[in-house]
């Protein structure tokens, strides 16, 4: 589930780019930088993961970053600002990169052998399946939160 809640988390990123932009103010140049940070944080903890998962224990390491990464998305709709903005989701991507590596090596490690096959195919299409159901997702918040949900009271068509 890690690597597909960071797969999803990074799709709602680049369908939300142009209401976070809107959000915090920013133009087009320094909206590509929003995607841009979260993406790269990934790519840094990468390698550092593996060492982090073999010297503190691959659990307590997820655990931690779950923690972090819960804590950081829901501190990111309260922020309008665009330094914090930036500083929160490389948070996000130093805390969610550790999911990708080490989710599999937990689940490999900790599954019995007769279930790795099930296991792999498991991974894989959570992965899969983030991807295709970030815009439903997306559609589905801006349709409560843009229409009649947070905007106010509904208005009567009647007179």
């Amino acid at each position: 589930m890690g690597a597909g809640i960071v797969t999803l988390a990074g799709r709602l990123l680049s369908l939300g780019l142009a209401d976070l932009k809107g959000n915090v103010g920013i133009g087009f140049d320094d909206g590509a930088w929003i995607a841009s940070a979260f993406n790269a944080a990934i790519m840094f903890i990468g390698p550092f993961t593996v060492y982090l998962g073999a010297l503190l224990g691959t659990r307590r390491t997820l655990l931690v970053s779950a923690a972090m990464f819960i804590v950081v998305s829901a501190l990111l709709p309260l922020v309008h600002t665009y330094s914090l903005l930036i500083f929160l989701l490389v948070i996000a991507g130093l805390t969610s990169g550790t999911f990708y590596p080490l989710t599999l090596t937990f689940a490999l490690r900790n599954i019995p052998l007769r279930y790795l096959a099930f296991t792999v195919a498991l991974y894989r299409h959570l992965r899969r399946r983030a991807v295709n159901f970030a815009p439903s997702l997306y559609g589905f918040y801006g349709s409560i939160f843009r229409g009649n949900g947070c905007s106010g009271p509904r208005q009567s068509s009647r007179p």
